[in-house]
């Protein structure tokens, strides 16, 4: 389940950057707007890989208690 997540992330990332760069390409986003974009994204994939990073820190510290109490 947390693959299928980083992988959604990423998939999302490469095409939102994709899409981003073809429109400056096309000028219809202007360098400002586009810069913006792109550090929103960045500030987005960030935040939700440290949530990620942090529900399997959580999830393997469960399975070690688990793990302990059934030996």
């Amino acid at each position: 389940m947390i693959r299928l997540r980083e992988e959604a992330i990423h998939y999302k990332e490469k095409t939102e950057n994709k899409y981003m760069e073809r429109m400056f390409k096309q000028h219809k986003l202007s360098p400002r707007t586009y810069d913006k974009k792109r550090h929103e994204l960045e500030t987005w994939v960030t935040k939700e890989r440290d949530e990620i990073h942090k529900t399997k820190k959580v999830f393997e510290e469960q399975w070690k208690k688990t793990t302990a109490m059934i030996e």
